[in-house]
């Protein structure tokens, strides 16, 4: 399972949101690699409209993209729906092997 690796982005501009979204997905990750100790993660902070517009079209608030897929948008989700998403995420990897 070492080549287990998640792509996860944390979309906003100029909002403080995204310091505290950022902040759950690495608590969600370092929960989650205690289930997959292999677990990488590549933890991008989007801050370019335009490359926010690619996902969604709300600047106002913090947006979270896993695996390219838009999963919140609009509000700051808690440590355990972020936890589910990228435990989703893992799973959905792994029933590609």
């Amino acid at each position: 399972m070492t080549d287990l690796k998640l792509h996860i982005k944390v979309c906003g501009y100029r909002t403080p949101q995204r310091y505290v979204l950022l902040r759950m997905v690495w608590a969600a990750l370092t929960q989650l690699r205690a289930s997959y100790p292999g677990l990488q993660a590549e933890v991008e902070e989007v801050r370019d409209v335009e490359q926010i517009l690619r996902y969604t079209p709300v600047l106002v608030s913090a947006s979270l993209v896993v695996e390219e897929q838009l999963v919140c948008t609009g509000y700051v989700p808690d440590k355990q729906h972020v936890l589910l998403w990228l435990q989703n995420s893992v799973l959905d990897k792994i029933g590609q092997n």
